[in-house]
């Protein structure tokens, strides 16, 4: 078979929504682009569309390549390189075995890349303190626009200086990943590949060049040619297959016109059996042929999660259709990606067990959640993804109270108190919300970035966030209804409803309008949120502001502990209560005596 992957004519599809990019866009998109270092992003250029096409798909060999091509629209003149990002376990073309070509372009010309690696400086360094090298790493982290530098030849230079759209071009191979895609194979006797196989991928930098920011939403177009044993589940909607011209293999086109970022991209390839929900046929589960039956009875009541969701936050569904995959040994039980959920295989019931049923429809509904709060809805930055995280986990729990029960949420909370808790007494103060000026190295690593921070504290950050947002619910006010509007700003004050699930419908309902104004990327900004522009959303649609609350909740971090005894005082017929703090010196504890109140519930 004759597959040329560097071949772009499945590209022609996007180019009638990508946008063109005139000076008052320009301007505007520059004035959008957030400067906080934190973020870790390019601001020279923005990614308008990105073309993928997967192919060679070895199991045995555990290898795949991929060729892609992003459309970028310079923000600044005289750009003379660009920077993206791309993982260790990505071979690009100067790297590849001999007898094997590829190329990095820029407008179909050959161009000159280097790869850069920002932590092999660390290596000469004779400093061996922990401390020291975490907050090391983060300073080369954040000098570090990407890792793939790409020269822009002067036959662009025009180009560049006008800031007209570009098109960057790269081949790339990746062989036995060690990070962001996992094979899941077994062979028989005879070398043949049993009919088990799936691989799936949880980060996209370790499998494809790319802008992985959070704030670099663009749209997509995905090919994936494989045997015809398999099957190909990625993000957005399959909306093409075709064969191969010897009828070997076949290619699945998907296409994504809702703007996204890349870490929201995801794929999974395997023996996959379909099983369309018969209520909603937008849904569609995929597990191996073995386990239809599991998947069957597991799924057959996500339907009323989705009307719940949509309901509650007067918002449809936000794409078109909706995939969720279950496979063996991924590391979250959970891994959403837009408009697919790639779910432990675990979490798959018999219809004569019970004991597992109320957990795996958390999971599910939790991974419904994460399309809007997450997917949909993204993060300007990973210091503000415990934002989003924390809006999926309250709106699950609502989800939780609604079909299980009160006293099952009001439990779940106490776990994840007593677990956040636990962390601060024995490490340190969570701050969901660093500040890059001010902030003081108070851990053995630095929690400003992804790669730097511990995944203990990350789990207990997400938990301690969905806390804030439940004491924010209660501070903003309880009232069991909800609004069928989405243009809440307008109406908020005259609503009778849950004031924190106003700002929710808000947010929703702003990045709605800006994900169907494809043609103009300056709007993708408002399917965006910072901590920032949430509490701005929260002051303006319920006219309270929260200055003490966010310096003590979200700037700042900790508990209150208290010890407390009572007794009862026979003479005088009455109770002695007795609250204190003591002191100590673990610097997760807050002491105020305003603390003495119910905080959490």
């Amino acid at each position: 078979m004759d597959v040329d992957v560097q071949s772009t004519s499945g590209t022609n599809i996007l180019d009638s929504v990508v946008p063109t990019m005139n000076e008052e866009v320009l301007s505007a998109v520059r004035r959008e682009s957030p400067e906080d270092a934190s973020s870790f992003h390019n601001c020279n250029f923005r990614v308008l569309s990105q073309f993928v096409a997967i192919t060679d798909v070895n199991f045995k060999e555990r290898s795949f390549s991929v060729f892609t091509e992003l459309s970028l629209a310079p923000l600044h003149p005289e750009l003379r390189q660009i920077c993206l990002n791309v993982g260790p376990d990505v071979i690009l073309p100067n790297e590849f075995p001999e007898g094997i070509t590829g190329r990095v372009t820029v407008n179909d010309e050959d161009v000159e890349y280097i790869r850069k690696d920002p932590l092999k400086i660390l290596s000469h360094k004779a400093e061996q303190s922990l401390h020291e090298l975490s907050h090391d790493m983060y300073d080369e982290l954040e000098d570090c626009e990407g890792e793939l530098l790409i020269n822009v030849p002067e036959s662009c230079y025009v180009l560049m200086d006008e800031q007209k759209i570009i098109k960057i071009g790269i081949d790339a191979k990746v062989v036995n990943p060690k990070h962001g895609i996992h094979f899941v194979c077994s062979f028989s006797d005879d070398d043949t590949l049993e009919s088990g196989a799936h691989m799936y991928t949880y980060s996209t930098r370790h499998w494809l060049p790319c802008m992985d920011t959070p704030n670099q939403l663009c749209l997509w177009r995905l090919e994936a040619t494989v045997d015809l044993m398999f099957t190909v589940v990625a993000s957005g909607e399959l909306f093409d297959t075709e064969y191969t011209a010897d009828l070997q293999e076949k290619i699945y086109h998907y296409q994504l016109l809702v703007p996204t970022s890349a870490i929201n991209i995801g794929f999974a390839i395997g023996c996959f059996t379909p099983v369309v929900h018969p209520d909603m046929p937008e849904i569609t589960s995929f597990a191996l042929p073995s386990l239809y039956p599991l998947i069957k009875h597991t799924t057959a009541t996500i339907d009323r999660v989705f009307e719940y969701f949509e309901e509650l936050l007067s918002c449809r569904f936000p794409f078109s259709s909706y995939k969720q995959v279950f496979v063996y040994q991924i590391p979250d039980e959970v891994t959403a990606y837009t408009g697919l959920s790639i779910l432990s295989l675990t979490l798959l019931y018999h219809k004569k067990i019970l004991d597992v049923v109320q957990m795996t429809r958390q999971y599910l509904a939790y991974a419904v959640a994460q399309q809007f709060f997450g997917c949909f809805v993204t993060s300007t930055c990973w210091l503000d993804i415990w934002l989003v995280s924390s809006l999926a986990r309250s709106v699950t729990g609502m989800f939780v109270e609604r079909f299980f029960g009160f006293s099952e949420n009001l439990f779940q909370i106490s776990k994840m108190l007593n677990s956040v808790c636990d962390y601060e007494t024995r490490w340190a103060k969570i701050i969901l919300r660093p500040s890059n000026t001010n902030y003081k190295h108070y851990l053995h690593f630095d929690p400003r970035n992804p790669y730097t921070c511990s995944p203990l504290y990350a789990d207990a950050l997400f938990k301690k966030g969905h806390l804030v947002m439940r004491m924010l619910n209660q501070r903003l006010g309880k009232e069991p209804f909800l609004q069928v509007i989405q243009k809440i700003l307008s109406v908020a004050m005259q609503a009778s409803q849950l004031q924190k699930e106003r700002v929710i419908q808000k947010i929703l309902s702003v990045a709605m309008q800006a994900s169907q104004l494809q043609k103009e990327p300056v709007h993708w900004q408002h399917m965006t949120v910072s901590t920032e522009s949430f509490f701005r959303t929260v002051s303006s649609v319920t006219g309270q502001e929260f200055p003490t609350f966010l310096e003590q909740w979200i700037h700042n971090g900790g508990h209150a502990k208290f010890w407390v005894q009572y007794a009862f005082n026979r003479k005088r017929n009455m109770i002695e209560l007795e609250v204190k703090q003591e002191s100590s010196a673990n610097r997760g504890r807050q002491r105020s005596p305003e603390f003495l109140r119910k905080l959490w519930h």
